[in-house]
């Protein structure tokens, strides 16, 4: 019998499962596919306490950015810790921005205002022209995805305590008062606790109740082939339109002129959720994006006027060597109506975790350490 078994081998399933390696606990690990495919290899690699409400949400992703760094040196993968620059090419952006930081310069945001000359320098991939200046957040570090997801998955595998099963559907989860039992298509196997973390197919094995289960939301991203030799883009970036979609600004006053001046210049970016970010990975290719269209059941296919609106607006904050794209996708997550993650014990033993929307990258470390230490008794 394990102590404990986790189904799913996306971030928050591996974060589940070396945190119980780290306590010493025998753990198995089971995933549907042959690697994860999912939302925690589909997006920007963008480790970001800067858009988190205070409280539990920041908390935890400052806690859990810490552990990004210690993997990093562990699993062996790239992690930067470069920060987040926000630029403003908006007078009302700009001034948005100063009221955030007003409030928030001390930790953990640990943010301050940066004029032109300053903002290019933190991030050279900003436009010049019309630039007002930017906020910088100083907490944030970039990963690759991919190479983490692929990393940790490997590190896991190597540990004594640990087993991990690809390929491997689970069928039914049966609770009783000495464990589990998890019938999959490679046997049955027993433990005390197990934890299911299948991102947006939470109903597939746990249904959840129809007035609280979290919400589907589809995305689209993209990204350029690798930029020209040592040309480096600089911090991770940005724009004042996330000020409008990320939850730590919802107490900035001034952030309403800001809304209906994008309202009304570019009322499709409301219908579609557009804001714009961009990264740069180790090899040098740039990630951008992207959109937000919530629903059940979200269509597999990409959207090419959305993403022509991305690169649009995206064209006019950034300036590139190459803008060739190499590739673009979907991603698909699920977001919690309440707070930022969604946990629940449907049957004895049995823990549910999902709905963490886009923050599984930034928070999933802590919360996998909080459960362990609210759920002590194996």
């Amino acid at each position: 019998m394990y102590d404990l078994i986790v189904v799913g081998a996306g971030i928050a399933g591996l974060a589940f499962a070396l945190t119980a390696v780290e306590q010493g606990q025998t753990v198995l690990v089971i995933e549907k596919n042959k690697a994860p495919q999912g939302a925690s290899i589909r997006n920007f690699g963008m480790v970001l306490p800067l858009g988190m409400p205070t409280g539990n949400a920041l908390n935890r992703a400052i806690k859990s950015k810490e552990k990004w760094l210690d993997y990093s040196k562990k699993a062996n993968f790239w992690a930067n810790p470069c920060g987040m620059m926000m630029a403003a090419h908006h007078d009302d952006e700009m001034t948005a921005m100063e009221e955030f930081n007003s409030h928030h310069s001390l930790p953990p945001y640990r943010t301050r205002l940066l004029n032109p000359d300053q903002a290019q320098v933190i991030c050279p991939g900003v436009n010049p022209k019309g630039l007002v200046g930017g906020l910088l957040s100083q907490t944030e570090v970039q990963i690759n995805p991919q190479q983490a997801i692929k990393q940790l998955t490997h590190y896991l595998a190597k540990q004594d305590e640990a087993e991990l099963l690809f390929s491997t559907r689970v069928l039914q989860v049966h609770s009783g008062d000495a464990g589990c039992e998890v019938q999959t298509t490679q046997g049955t196997f027993n433990a005390k606790r197990i934890v299911c973390c299948p991102g947006h197919e939470f109903n597939d094995l746990i249904p959840c109740d129809e007035q609280t289960r979290p919400k589907t939301c589809k995305l689209q991203m993209m990204r350029t082939i690798k930029q020209k030799q040592n040309w480096a883009f600089g911090s991770m970036f940005s724009t004042g339109l996330s000020m409008l979609h990320y939850p730590a600004f919802d107490n900035v006053k001034s952030l309403a002129a800001v809304r209906e001046r994008v309202t009304y210049d570019h009322p499709e970016f409301e219908k579609h959720g557009i804001h714009i970010l961009a990264a740069q990975n180790q090899v040098g290719e740039i990630t951008l994006g992207d959109s937000h269209h919530y629903g059940d059941d979200p269509d597999p296919f990409i959207n090419q006027e959305v993403n022509f609106l991305i690169t649009q607006y995206a064209k006019k904050v950034l300036q590139l060597p190459s803008w060739e794209i190499k590739e673009q996708w979907i991603g698909i997550y699920s977001k919690t109506q309440d707070d930022h993650v969604y946990w629940t014990q449907p049957q004895d033993h049995v823990f549910l975790v999902t709905g963490l929307g886009g923050t599984g990258m930034s928070t999933s470390f802590a919360i996998a350490e909080e459960w362990f230490l609210e759920n002590q008794a194996g």
